[in-house]
């Protein structure tokens, strides 16, 4: 044996910065969530804000700015005594579609540095048209491949983390997810469907996939600020799972707290 020191296990540093720009990211928007939340109930004190600061410089009201502003307090407080329905459903579909570009975007990013990958998996059965392939910058094609697995795999049309599973196991990085993680994503995807495909109305779909919620059929979607922070907290957990999993790809337990695995 030589006494020559071995390499450490090492993620490569893409790996990183990746997932610190893709969380980076999700953070911007639950910031947004929480930051458009408080301005929007500060919303409701605004017509009578506007009143006293007039009488106090001794002005009279613009009549049809008084009406803007009694109009948007009303909105306002419309949204805050029905748990701020607009603001969450948006960021519902922006929650879901955040973490389709997190995995989707992993897979381009591992292809476009490691073609070797291609020959595992689903990917040598993919049919590409070589016009359009040699045409497309190194990046382009990666994606162009990520997308041509999309379809091969059916992964658009599967349910819950499966969507993501499918396409995961061409690069050897499917695993175990927590039932609550997996749950919560789940539910996730069939309200986002519903809020997408039925202008937020409850379908006989997401009633029969989602009992537990005791929508009824036609209701309009509402999710409340505890449920929005589960599914930011589940697609959160989902991303660090798959991240883990890639360091133990790479022998290197990224569970541990410290750096060296120990």
């Amino acid at each position: 044996m030589s006494d020559t020191p071995q390499p450490a296990n090492k993620v490569p540093s893409w790996v990183g910065k990746y997932f610190q720009d893709s969380y980076d990211s999700l953070d911007r928007l639950m910031s947004v969530v929480h930051l458009s939340r408080r301005s929007i109930a500060g919303m409701r004190a605004m017509p009578r804000l506007k009143k006293a600061l007039a009488a106090v410089q001794g002005k009279v009201q613009d009549e049809i700015e008084a009406q803007r502003v009694e109009k948007d307090a009303k909105l306002a407080q419309s949204e805050v005594e029905n748990g701020f329905p607009v603001l969450h459903t948006l960021a519902v579909v922006a929650l879901w579609s955040w973490l389709e570009h997190t995995i989707k975007g992993l897979l381009v990013e591992h292809i476009s540095r490691n073609r070797k990958a291609l020959k595992s998996g689903a990917f040598p059965k993919l049919k590409i048209k070589l016009g359009d392939y040699v045409a497309l910058t190194k990046r382009e094609q990666a994606s162009y491949i990520v997308d041509l697995l999309e379809q091969e795999t059916s992964s658009s049309l599967k349910q819950g983390i499966n969507r993501f599973e499918v396409l995961l196991e061409s690069l050897d990085l499917t695993g175990s997810t927590p039932d609550s993680t997996a749950r919560q994503l789940y539910e996730l995807q069939q309200v986002r469907n519903s809020i997408v495909h039925q202008n937020g109305r409850c379908d006989r779909r997401l009633r029969t996939s989602c009992p537990w919620l005791k929508l009824k059929l036609g209701s309009q979607i509402t999710v409340g600020t505890a449920q929005l922070e589960l599914y930011a907290a589940a697609v959160s957990d989902y991303a660090l799972e798959v991240l883990y999993r890639i360091g133990d790809g790479h022998g290197v337990d990224l569970r541990s707290s410290t750096p060296d695995g120990t």
